[in-house]
C-alpha cells in the first residue's frame, strides 16, 4: 500500500499550472448558465393568497350551522373569484399601479381557487408566463 500525503503547496502548484483552464471553464459555465436563463427558460410570475370564509356568530347553538353554511358558500366564492366582479378591479389595479394590461379573459384563465378539504379556507392562485415582475413599476 502506497502512503501519499498531499500538501497545500501541491494545490498551489496545481492551480498555477492550470489557472487558464480553470478560468476558461468558469467563464464558459457562466455563459451557458446566462444563455439558458435568458433565452431558454420561460419566466413565470406566480402569486397566491388564502381567504378564510367565516361569519361572526355569538350564539353557540347556531355556530355549527353557520360554519356548515360557510363551507357550502366556499364553492360559490371560488366561482366569484374568477368572475368579473373580482377580476375587473384587479385588472384596473394592474393597469394603474404597474402599467400591465391584461384582458379579463386572460386574467380568468390564469386565476383559480380551490380548497383542499371541506374547510372554510380558499386558496387563490394566479400564474402568468408573460408577466415579468422585474419590469413592473414599483409603488
Amino acid at each position: 500500500m502506497m502512503d501519499q500525503t498531499v500538501s497545500f503547496g501541491f494545490f498551489i502548484r496545481l492551480v498555477r499550472k492550470y489557472w487558464l483552464t480553470i478560468v476558461s471553464f468558469t467563464v464558459a459555465g457562466l455563459i451557458v448558465a446566462a444563455g439558458l436563463t435568458f433565452f431558454v427558460i420561460t419566466p413565470k410570475y406566480q402569486s397566491s393568497v388564502q381567504i378564510l370564509v367565516n361569519r361572526k356568530d355569538t350564539n353557540a347553538a347556531t355556530e355549527y350551522a353557520g360554519q356548515q353554511a360557510d363551507i357550502q358558500m366556499v364553492t360559490t366564492y371560488k366561482e366569484l373569484i374568477a368572475g368579473q366582479v373580482v377580476l375587473k378591479p384587479a385588472k384596473q389595479q394592474l393597469s394603474k399601479r404597474y402599467g400591465i394590461e391584461r384582458s379579463l379573459y386572460n386574467l380568468s384563465t390564469h386565476t383559480y381557487g380551490f380548497n383542499k378539504h371541506q374547510d372554510q379556507l380558499i386558496r387563490v392562485y394566479y400564474e402568468d408566463r408573460s408577466m415579468n415582475p422585474l419590469t413592473m413599476k414599483r409603488l
